[in-house]
């Protein structure tokens, strides 16, 4: 089987493209007595069918948030993959599932793999902000053919970006088009949204930026609605969030860069390449010293 790596699938991606949304507790059978077991959650579902064994993830339903779904328990094929990575589905947790089937067909499938299987050891503060949205999201979609949705799906995607549970979902549909819905209507709903969000909501969206104590790499999509008020106290966020970043930290090098984006410079360009080509710690700590005595040495005009 040829495997390649998917991108991203944020929550209006998710829900556009499934027929199904269910929240779930996952019940699958006890593993066989000798079995070998390397991964846990995928041997624990291992019922084979046929040699290459795809697993199956047994979900007893607890709500149906999209779709006709009349079982109290489903089957879901889990595929024996590495890249992409396929959803979990462990044993006695709880998930958020986005899914999709054939007519014919008993078996569902998870859309867009992990991406599209919310999955928590209970019903807590994630699912149900991700609940709330979807039901949001399907309030909304009932407007699809009227010339008012992309008005109210704009500010569904900045009430996401405030969210701080969903706000990599909403920044990311506001930046890439493949996140969009199909276009189902008489107008490009991504050049709607660039087109037509209003000063306030840009606003708004800078906001999370600024106000987060702590960023994330989520925060750095959010530096493409940045004012040029703001840019030097965000600028010094990011170097301080470098500086409390141990040089393995994979997000380190999204930091650099989101530094760059702001205020680009050939060396800070040829320290932030240096870095990723680095293999030991020490060069990849004295390339940080470098970048960040560079950085602020450029904020301060010297």
């Amino acid at each position: 089987m040829l495997a390649y790596p998917i991108q991203p699938a944020s929550l209006p991606y998710l829900y556009f493209t499934s027929d199904y949304i269910v929240i779930a507790r996952i019940d699958n059978p006890e593993v066989e007595e000798g079995m070998n077991i390397s991964y846990d959650s995928i041997c624990m579902r291992k019922i084979m069918r046929g040699k290459d064994g795809d697993g199956l993830a047994y979900l007893n339903i607890i709500e149906v948030l999209k779709g006709n779904v009349s079982q109290n328990q489903i089957l879901v094929d889990v595929p024996s993959l590495v890249c992409p990575t396929p959803p979990n589905y462990t044993d006695g947790n709880y998930v958020l599932a986005f899914l999709n089937k054939d007519n014919n067909e008993e078996i569902y499938k998870t859309t867009s793999l992990a991406w599209g299987a919310i999955e928590e050891n209970n019903l807590g503060e994630r699912i149900n902000s991700y609940k709330l949205k979807v039901q949001q999201l399907s309030r909304i979609s009932r407007l699809r053919k009227n010339k008012i949705f992309g008005e109210y799906y704009l500010e569904f995607l900045v009430q996401c970006c405030e969210d701080k549970i969903v706000k990599w979902d909403g920044i990311y549909s506001m930046i890439y088009q493949k996140d969009q819905p199909k276009n189902r209507y008489d107008y490009d709903l991504y050049d709607f949204v660039k087109m037509n969000i209003s000063s306030s909501q840009k606003q708004r969206i800078e906001n999370v930026f600024i106000n987060s104590t702590s960023l994330t790499k989520t925060d750095l999509y959010f530096l493409c609605f940045l004012s040029k008020q703001n840019k030097l106290k965000a600028a010094n966020k990011i170097l301080n969030s470098i500086s409390n970043l141990n040089v393995d930290d994979y997000d380190i090098d999204d930091f650099m860069a989101g530094f760059v984006y702001l205020y680009p410079s050939n060396k800070l360009i040829e320290l932030y390449d240096d870095f990723s080509y680095f293999d030991s710690i020490s060069q990849k700590e004295n390339t940080v010293k470098s970048f960040l005595k560079l950085a602020k040495d450029n904020l301060n005009g010297k």
